[in-house]
């Protein structure tokens, strides 16, 4: 089963892809973000424990789960803090999506054409070692992600601390082995998709 990595940066279009790859139905996701949801939602206690002492009690609630508010308005504000955060947090979310992508391994039969694991931080925490056959990288011109990001909703501090909390969506595209450029309406991009995907799926 060939296992591939996606990333980008924030209002790239990364999840634009990961959903056009699997509405193929030829395609299975991991998504390492939903891996880092679930788990704020059901936190471990040794988890818990390390973030209340390194970030506050108000960080953890009292029915075990991550104020995700919270925790943002502390790590967001301090690269130190963030990088902490990372520490704590990175490893229980590797265990997991390398646990999801084995069962995944196991059970996928002829119909399926490979794995993505959809991971913004793939590089920064080291995910790109799950993907042996390689990364894909959607890259957006700065100023479109700042437009995208904008009309989420996001403020001017809260666009320039997540940018900054992770490689330049240029430094991933420069590290992935496959890129798709995100720019104008979607149809650009899902035109790349269809092709990259006819690739990986016959290149062996």
């Amino acid at each position: 089963m060939n296992v591939f990595g996606l990333t980008g940066g924030p209002g790239c279009g990364k999840s634009t892809v990961s959903k056009y790859f699997s509405e193929t139905g030829k395609w299975r996701i991991v998504d390492a973000d939903a891996v880092c949801h679930e788990l704020y939602v059901n936190v471990p206690a040794d988890l818990a424990r390390e973030l209340r002492e390194n970030f506050g009690d108000a960080v953890v609630t009292s029915g075990g789960s991550v104020d995700r508010k919270a925790l943002g308005a502390c790590v967001f504000a301090s690269p130190e803090r963030l990088r902490r955060l990372n520490q704590l947090v990175h490893p229980f979310i590797f265990r997991e999506v390398q646990s999801r992508l084995d069962r995944i391994a196991s059970a996928a039969g002829d119909g399926v054409s490979g794995v993505l694991l959809d991971a913004p931080l793939l590089f920064e925490t080291g995910m790109e070692s799950l993907t042996p056959a390689g990364v894909i990288a959607v890259w957006a011109d700065p100023a479109v992600q700042r437009e995208r990001l904008l009309a989420r909703g996001w403020s001017e501090s809260d666009l320039s601390a997540r940018i900054a909390g992770q490689l330049s969506a240029s430094e991933k595209l420069d590290r992935a082995d496959y890129g798709l450029i995100s720019r104008g309406d979607f149809s650009f991009l899902y035109g790349q998709c269809k092709t990259l995907m006819q690739f990986l799926t016959y290149k062996d």
